[in-house]
Formats: structure tokens, sequence, C-alpha cells
């Protein structure tokens, strides 16, 4: 019937690769599972599907019949899959390679798994820039989606049923049809009646109308409800308003469109499901997350790593899918970053084992470089072995991360302010009521850079209306050997004796979040002796000259040492394991102390 509203019902699935096995079991149960099953028993419902790379590869291992099932709905043209970027990306922040190679990395599954090349595209978290058109249009894609609020931004005239738009890139033209966000929402809320009656009192405009409505899921929200139930009572009210509504595919609504109007979309992006808060941009995000702004960056330097292979296409084609693991769009998502913490971390893996494959077979040389790897405009000093990486800034002349290439593990989370987390400093007076100096927040002065000996020293000289008017620190950082060491130099100035505490600090991100302490070990007379935590959860030993973190899930020991006797405090704190070394100073008239700090990986 010419007056019926072609219904574009679509759905778009996805977990990143860092989530546990069980979060993919479940997903599977309550979501995947009912729909294509219970989408089988009804024939004249037609929908659009997006599952991610990530996902379908999950589906075919593990659940294989289910594949097979999904296999007979693209035969019978009851389902349209999407294409997009394998590991669902942060498409804007992606360098032009990237989105092309995801794009076609999960078109090429696509076609081999099911025998149709994809003509459409889904754009995780609808997040929008101008030259994505580019990258559609050089895959291959003749459509995209996007949310009503997005088109409303863009211009276009209010209403429900608003209709499909060309935009365009340089030249590239690609068509974007609109989400009905708002009865999206009602939608998975599981009021399908009021989706049904908003349509049909739809006002005709001389031509059939195209409603999108895309879920994430209709289940959410109803733990007590059968999820087969849930769409087996959705699937039977969409049949009963077939007066009203014709459920139909993007492809065959395309080969129809002509006239279409053209718009061009400012930078957005949706914060969560269609219909959800849109933002303006998915780069102003960066600013506000120092976690995903880490990941980016890192992103961005591994990147330029991989782009400087030459001769050995394998090699480059295995680092570049394990960046391109690291560019899930939750990283980027506030309601996700922070829920899943396991996906930073499993980011930062998936990175750390790409640099990995740049450096196999390239004849790797130990390094001291100053890049500004972090995007502040200031180098940063990257000290590079062949085990291990310690990138060290000008902030607290604190480590801000701190890698371990054999597993491989970045052991530092950025903190809320974004400071290095690791090495960064506190004086405490001796006296009580008297305020702590953290050196953490202050700007050291580089003093030196030595490339050959892989060696910098830093330099902070406290201010005169502190308690230690007259002081100098230096630090010394070194690594040989895939040994780290840091050297402290203490100056008086004054004609007094200097007495105070030195507290080095540091927060290592351990596998497994905030669990647990990990084993703690120290060596006592030459016998080895475990520190076990209060009931506080709170480990704490005094007159140690050695430490040793037991990293069970990673299979690595991390032994630090002191030359000097030192009192210790290890608890776990949000999604790290925070350790301080408190170090007893006592510094003549103008004199010096010194420190020496080793830090090891093992085996």
């Amino acid at each position: 019937m010419a007056n019926k509203i072609q219904l574009i019902l679509g759905t778009f699935k996805h977990l990143p690769s860092g989530a546990e096995e069980g979060e993919f079991e479940s997903l599977y149960e309550k979501e995947v599972r009912p729909l294509l099953s219970v989408l089988y028993q009804f024939p004249r419902i037609k929908m659009v599907i997006h599952f991610s790379g990530v996902l379908l590869s999950w589906i075919e291992r593990r659940r294989h019949e289910l594949f097979l099932l999904l296999q007979d709905l693209v035969d019978r043209r009851q389902v349209e899959l999407l294409g997009g970027g394998f590991y669902e990306p942060m498409t804007p922040l992606l360098p032009q390679g990237d989105k092309l190679g995801q794009i076609e990395m999960l078109t090429t599954y696509l076609r081999k798994q099911f025998g149709k090349r994809p003509q459409g595209c889904w754009i995780p978290a609808l997040a929008w820039e101008q030259n994505i058109v580019d990258s559609l249009e050089a895959c291959g894609m003749k459509y995209c989606f996007l949310d009503e609020a997005q088109f409303a931004a863009a211009g276009a005239a209010g209403g429900l049923c608003q209709q499909p738009c060309l935009t365009e890139y340089h030249g590239k033209l690609i068509t974007v049809f609109p989400i009905a966000g708002s009865l999206c929402r009602e939608f998975e809320q599981g009021r399908i009646y009021k989706v049904i009656e908003a349509v049909s009192a739809s006002p005709e405009a001389g031509g059939e109308k195209v409603l999108s409505l895309f879920s994430r899921s209709l289940v959410q929200g109803r733990p007590d409800e059968s999820p087969d139930l849930v769409y087996h009572h959705c699937f039977e009210e969409l049949s009963t308003a077939e007066q009203y509504i014709e459920c139909t595919t993007p492809a065959k609504v395309y080969r129809n469109l002509h006239g279409l109007k053209r718009l061009y979309f400012p930078e957005s992006w949706d914060t969560g499901a269609p219909g959800g808060e849109l933002r303006c941009g998915a780069r102003q995000f960066l600013n506000g997350c120092p976690e995903a702004f880490g990941v980016y960056t890192k992103m961005m330097y591994v990147h330029i790593l991989i782009n400087q292979l030459r001769g050995d296409k394998s090699r480059k084609r295995t680092a570049h899918e394990e960046l391109w693991k690291a560019q899930d769009c939750d990283i980027y998502r506030p309601k996700r970053a922070f829920k899943w913490p396991p996906v930073w971390k499993a980011a930062y893996r998936s990175l750390l084992e790409a640099e990995k494959i740049t450096r196999e077979k390239s004849g790797f040389s130990p390094s001291l470089s100053v890049l500004d790897i972090d995007c502040d405009g200031e180098g940063e000093y990257l000290f590079q072995d062949e085990k291990i990486n310690c990138y060290v800034r000008l902030q607290g002349a604190g480590v801000f991360e701190l890698d371990y290439l054999r597993r491989p593990w970045n052991y530092l989370y950025p903190g809320a302010d974004a400071a290095p987390s690791g090495f960064t400093d506190e004086l405490r007076p001796c006296a009580e009521g008297e305020a702590a100096f953290d050196c953490g927040r202050e700007r050291f002065e580089l003093v030196e850079v030595d490339r050959t000996k892989r060696r910098a020293v830093f330099r902070l000289a406290l201010p005169d209306q502190s308690p230690w008017a007259g002081l100098v620190l230096e630090k010394t950082y070194r690594v040989q050997k895939n040994v780290l060491s840091i050297e402290y130099l203490c100056r008086g100035s004054g004609a007094a004796e200097a007495a105070f505490t030195l507290v080095p600090r540091v927060a290592f991100s351990f596998p497994g979040g905030n669990g647990p302490l990990p084993g703690l070990v120290t060596t006592q007379e030459g016998q080895k002796e475990a520190i076990l935590p209060g009931e506080n959860g709170r480990a704490e030993a005094r007159d140690l000259k050695n430490l040793v973190f037991q990293d069970r899930r990673n299979e690595a020991l991390i032994t630090l040492d002191a030359s000097r006797a030192f009192a210790a405090a290890v608890w776990p704190e949000a999604q790290t394991v925070r350790a301080e070394a408190a170090f007893a100073v006592s510094i003549p008239p103008k004199g010096a102390w010194d420190l020496k700090l080793t830090l090891r990986f093992s085996p």
C-alpha cells in the first residue's frame, strides 16, 4: 500500500574486546538468541541488524548454531546486515587509514561469512564529523543513519517522519536515514502501541514515509520477564499493525529514493542509544576524561610507529589489528568508560602488543627520546628498553606510563587530574600540625638529558614561603638492562639542619582492578617474609630494604629496592593499588642527602 509507513526496524549490539566472557554469555542469552530465534518465527517482520565484528566472531566461535540461524535470516532476505568498523571504533578520532581498514575488515568478514557485501554502515555512538563521508564512500557504503536531533541541528524541518537526505564532502555523497530517537525510547520501554499510534496518526505529505527505529535492547529494565516473551510480544504487536506499517530494509528503500535534499551535519555524537543526549563532538570528551585521552594519545603514537614499518605486510597487518582493538567507542563514552575499566586496560594491552610487533625483526635499540606524546605542547621523556617503557613528564618529575612489554601491561592508571601516578613525592614535616608539601603538583626543571647513557635529571627548588625554603630536590631517571633506577639528591642551603620525611608514591594498576591486594613480600635477613593487610585492608611494614609485588594474573614480580631503610604502606583505592615508601631525611647545614630506588620486573 502506498500509504503505509515504511518501517526500518533495527538493532545494534556490541561488546568490546576487553569485556569478560560472562558479559558475552549474558548478552547472548538475554539479547542475541531471543531476538534471532523469535524473529525467525515472524517471517513478515524484516529487520536491519548491526553486530560488531567482535560480537560476530564470538558468536561464530561459541554459538555456531545461532550463527547459522542468522545466515538463514539473511538468505531469506528477512535480515539486512549493516557494515561499519570491525571493532566498533569512535570513528571521528581515527586517522583516515584506520577508518578505511576497520570498515573494510568488517565488510570482508560479512561478505565471506554471509555471501553479501553490506551496502549500509552503522556509525558507533552516531559520532559524526563531515569528513566521515569520504571514508564511507571510499569503502562502497551507500547509506548510514543519524538521529533526528542531528537532522534538526543540520537545519532540517521537524516532524515525525523526516525523509532521508544526501550529505556531501569534497564531492563525495552518501544517503543518511533519520532515526526517530523519541520513538526509540518508547519502543525500548515496550510501549509498542504508542509507536503504532504515533505512526498511524502521522499526517500524509504526498508520498511514502520512512521511519527508522533503532534499539539497543528491549529487555533491559525488565529483568523479571522472559526475553523470548518480550520479543515475541513486540513482533506480534507489529504484525497486527500491518495496515499502517510495512517492515522493510534500508537497501529496499534506498533503491526507490529520488529527489533528496542535501544537508550538512555539525560535529555531534550520542552518549547512549539513539534519542539520548547529544554532545557537540567526540573530541570534546577527551579534555574531561584523562583515561580516554591517555588511550587516544597512545593510539596516535602507535599509529605512527606502525606506519614506519617497511617491507613486512603481514606483520604490519597484525599490528594494525591490535591497534584497532584499542579504538573502541566505549572508551570515549562516559557511561561506559567508567563502567568498564577493563576496557581501558585491554585497550592499552592491545596498543602494547602492536608496539611489540613494530619492534620485531627491526633491530630495536634501547633509547631515551623526547617527544610530545600526550599532546600538551611540551616534550615528555621516553625511556624504552627491550622489556619496559618508562615515560616521565616535568610535572612532579613523575612517571605517567610504565609498561612491561613481556606480558604486556601498563602498570599505571591516570588520576582524576591527569597527573603522573608513578614516583611523585611528598615532603612531610617531623613536627605535628605542619602541612605536607606535594612535589607531585610542582613543575620540575630539566637539568640534563644524556641520550647515550639514557639518563635525565630534573630539579625542583622549593618555594621560599615553605618550611623547606632553600631546599633543592633532584631526581635522576635511568633505564638500563630493563631496570628503572631513580636517584634522589636533596641539598640544603640553610644554616640549620633540615629534617623531614620523603615519601615517593606510586599507584599501580594490576589486572582485576580494585580487588584484593597483590601478594606483598620483603626480604629480611635473607629470608622472604609476607606482608599481610590488616582489617582495614591496608598493609604496613617498617625497616624494609625492598618490597616485592606479586602480580599473579600476569605471572610477574615487581621488585622495589632502596639504598636506605624505609617504612611502606600499601592499600587498594579505586582502580589502583597505592603504595608509599617513607624515608627519614636529615640534611646537615649546607649538606646533602641521597637515595637510590630501583624497580625491576621479572621474569
